[in-house]
């Protein structure tokens, strides 16, 4: 596992950097609710998107509204969602958008996706194994699967193979996948980053098919790297999938999700004559 330090030089802060070009694919709910323009909830196809949201469900409900009354980081709209279990064992749920070429996004190459996330209900009966809030690529379904090459989820506690505690219930944990479609609880690597009912966490996924590997980074802090991706082939589902499972019947998890924005990744001379010009004006402003 490698690991980057925030701050350590201003390729990382490229990488994993929150500002949007022109030719990035954003969903931030500016346009409300409704199904006449691309930036809504449920929304339609375009700029990138290839359709509307959509919500795919296992003895669960899911349903979103577009609000603003609790603004994300300080944003206007944002998609507040309620995930209900209405089998007797729980159920899961996910909300999901296809994403394709757009602009400078190349989907067959590097790219980021960033978004903000907030857990809006009690955890107090987030509490099991099987309790987890979630977010992924994979086409199709309500989970995880050995086509994904990305995942972070939270468990509501420990989660153990033979015998080793692989995450500490609440944290944030990566999947680290070894590129062949197996799946191991040991394989998530723990974040040590604790999920907290009231706070917004900005995540960073930067994803490279080219080597099948993949980052990510939480809050602007350590970026965890060379994380590979489940599936064999190097291939990005292209869907982003938010959501998760709940244990028991009619328990509920309430999130909110806003500033999604998929964008490309420089090549590197792009990146070296960016750092070379903010390590210049730094220079300057030090003189």
């Amino acid at each position: 596992m490698r690991y980057l330090s925030s701050g350590t030089c201003c390729l990382a802060a490229l990488i994993t950097g929150a500002s949007w070009s022109s030719g990035a694919i954003i969903a931030d709910f500016t346009d409300g609710n409704g199904a006449s323009s691309v930036d809504q909830y449920q929304g339609i196809a375009g700029d990138g998107w290839d359709g509307p949201w959509g919500t795919s469900t296992s003895t669960a409900d899911l349903t979103g509204s577009v609000v603003n009354s609790s603004p994300l980081n300080g944003g206007g709209n944002y998609l507040s969602s309620t995930l209900t279990a209405t089998g007797a064992s729980g159920g899961r749920g996910i909300q999901f958008r296809n994403y394709n070429d757009f602009g400078d996004v190349n989907v067959s190459a590097a790219h980021t996706i960033s978004f903000d996330i907030r857990v809006d209900s009690s955890l107090a009966t987030f509490n099991s194994g099987i309790d987890y809030f979630q977010m992924y690529d994979r086409i199709g379904g309500t989970d995880f699967a050995n086509t994904g090459a990305w995942l972070v989820r939270a468990f509501g506690a420990d989660v153990e193979n033979l015998g080793t505690t692989a995450v500490v219930g609440g944290n944030w944990a990566i999947y680290n996948g070894n590129k062949d479609g197996s799946f191991s609880n040991t394989n998530f690597v723990d974040t040590g980053v604790p999920l907290v009912a009231g706070n917004v966490y900005h995540f960073d996924v930067t994803l490279d098919p080219t080597i099948a590997e993949y980052s990510v980074t939480i809050n602007g802090g350590t970026t965890f790297s060379g994380l590979g991706f489940r599936n064999a082939t190097g291939t990005v589902q292209t869907q982003v999938n938010f959501g998760g499972r709940v244990s028991d019947l009619n328990e509920t998890l309430t999130y909110s999700l806003d500033s999604i924005a998929v964008t490309n990744v420089p090549e590197p001379s792009c990146l070296l004559v960016s750092c070379l010009g903010v390590l210049g004006l730094a220079r300057r402003r030090r003189a």
